[in-house]
């Protein structure tokens, strides 16, 4: 970690992605507070953020970049809640025209898991990860601090920007 000009202090985006977020990582209980209707704006620190950013022709190495500039090329969704529990309606920015009904991936032994009809939606590939003792278990059934996503832990866009700026070397 770096100080810039002895304010933000700046780091790689993998140990941002990895440990300086995680305080702001939406969990059930957050997405359950959210009244019907409401929406926010989340970004997804999708498992192929790092693959969308950490190019050269997206961003220049060792300039200290705020994040929501910096993963700009990633995944940004409208949510609004339609329901008491967490299904919503998505609109993501690589497609705002479009609208799907969805539900988030659950955060279990560091696999991110969909959920289908409010239960672990079980695939074969997930044998491995001794996910199958979990199948059809409802996410009421986890902690209310267990993390939601979408293939990686997502947060409220307003937080991106805050403690951190993202210094990458190519």
């Amino acid at each position: 970690m770096i100080k810039i000009n002895n304010e933000k202090k700046c780091i790689c985006p993998n140990d941002w992605i990895n440990n300086k977020t995680k305080k702001f990582h939406l969990t059930i209980e957050d997405i359950i507070n959210i009244p019907i209707g409401k929406t926010i704006n989340i970004f997804l620190l999708d498992k192929n953020i790092l693959n969308m950013s950490c190019r050269l022709e997206i961003n220049e190495p060792n300039v200290p970049t705020k994040p929501s500039i910096f993963f700009r090329n990633g995944y940004f969704i409208s949510f609004t809640k339609i329901d008491n529990g967490i299904k919503g309606k998505w609109k993501f920015n690589k497609n705002p025209k479009k609208t799907y009904i969805k539900e988030f991936d659950i955060n279990i032994k560091d696999k991110w898991i969909p959920l289908k009809n409010e239960k672990i939606f079980y695939r074969e590939e997930l044998d491995d990860c001794d996910i199958i003792n979990l199948k059809n278990k409802k996410y009421t059934e986890f902690s209310k601090y267990t993390r939601l996503g979408w293939r990686g832990p997502m947060m409220l866009l307003n937080d991106i920007d805050k403690d951190y700026m993202i210094y990458w070397n190519n």
